[in-house]
């Protein structure tokens, strides 16, 4: 879990708090981004931007239930003034399963024949060292 303080990511973003869940992505832009996906923004890991001051790695004492939103297409749904992503376990999500939960997650989306089917993403996704990487250089 990672708990953004209020306006940690500009004036009113996010207004108030907002914790997200453990594989939670925000829509980021950065002009480092154009140079590496040719795109305005990407999906970067929430995680990835954890300061212990502003973004705040949080260890609950007991479980915690989270939910991700799926809708027919990929998208971001703005919380608090954060634009977050929805539901898309296309093919590199797959790529990550075996066993069980391979079996688990092709049983929850029976009606999808392949993982393709789940449609494009409506950003890339990279990781915060990716973009450090570029604006280092």
């Amino acid at each position: 879990m990672t708990r953004i303080t209020t306006d940690a990511m500009g004036y009113g973003r996010p207004n108030p708090d907002l914790v997200l869940g453990p594989s939670a992505r925000i829509l980021y832009k950065n002009p480092a981004i154009k140079i590496l996906t040719g795109t305005a923004s990407a999906l970067v890991p929430i995680r990835d931007f954890v300061d212990d001051s502003s973004t705040i790695a949080l260890n609950p004492i007991s479980p915690v239930q989270c939910y991700q939103l799926g809708f027919k297409g990929h998208c971001c749904v703005n919380v608090n003034g954060i634009d977050v992503e929805t539901l898309h376990p296309g093919p590199a999500h797959f790529l990550r399963l075996t066993g069980a939960m391979k079996l688990y997650f092709e049983q929850l989306f029976a009606h999808k024949a392949d993982p393709a089917d789940f449609g494009p993403m409506i950003a890339p996704r990279l990781r915060m060292d990716d973009v450090n990487l570029v604006t280092a250089a």
